[in-house]
């Protein structure tokens, strides 16, 4: 293992789960000007609010140093987190399934390599012009993340349009070729079991895989998902 590995992992230790492994890794670099281009609205919030932590710490009071060294702290835990999605997340296909607002829906298996726990997640985005199209498949990466209490799945599924980070079209073809018809004939089935289209993260498959050992468990409660059952 190099230094740059070495180091990539000590940061990923830090900020993830070790025992995390992407079925399929990203790999790739995020460009940050066309990720901010694609994620304004969120970047605009997050300075706008370390801006007047800084103004409150000048016109004010130096306590609110404190304030400014958080927000600082949480906008580079975020570019981590966006760098890591990018870089060692999980890449799955996505379907556009709205325009009006801009909707994606991902389907991926929650399992940590035993059991069966199939989810979909549909997801409120931005995308190039390119990629807005109804029913047009695209490129995701995401991040997933434990729960407290050891079950056999993640609790939490985050995934981001790659077109977020990068306009190389012939890296995003590439990526597209790779999933299987299988991948791509998920998440219509899960849309059709769905039902509806709104964003959210929602068990699939329940009463055919293991999910229903475990109807105690809210996934959009993420990490904070209910624990076993007393007595269990």
């Amino acid at each position: 293992m190099s230094d740059d590995s070495s180091k990539s992992k000590q940061f990923k230790d830090l900020f993830f789960d070790k025992s995390s492994q992407a079925t399929d890794v990203g790999k790739l670099t995020v460009n940050p000007f066309r990720w901010m281009r694609f994620n304004w609205q969120l970047v605009l919030k997050k300075l706008g609010w370390l801006a007047l932590s800084i103004f409150l710490m000048v016109m004010l009071h130096w306590i609110f140093v404190l304030m400014v060294a958080g927000f600082a702290f949480h906008i580079f835990w975020y570019c981590f987190k966006v760098y890591h999605t990018y870089q060692n997340g999980d890449v799955n296909p996505g379907k556009v399934i709205s325009l009006h607002p801009t909707l994606v829906a991902v389907s991926t298996n929650m399992t940590k390599g035993f059991g069966n726990f199939p989810v979909m997640t549909i997801i409120k985005t931005t995308l190039p012009e390119k990629e807005r199209v109804l029913g047009k498949i695209i490129v995701t990466a995401a991040t997933y993340h434990d729960n407290p209490h050891g079950y056999p799945f993640w609790a939490e599924f985050h995934p981001m349009p790659m077109s977020h980070a990068t306009g190389d079209e012939l890296y995003l073809f590439n990526r597209l070729s790779r999933f299987s018809k299988e991948q791509i004939g998920t998440i219509d089935r899960h849309l059709e079991q769905l039902g509806h289209q709104w964003p959210g993260i929602f068990k699939m498959d329940v009463a055919d895989s293991d999910w229903k050992d475990y109807p105690q468990v809210i996934l959009a409660k993420g990490v904070k998902m209910a624990g076993p059952p007393k007595g269990a």
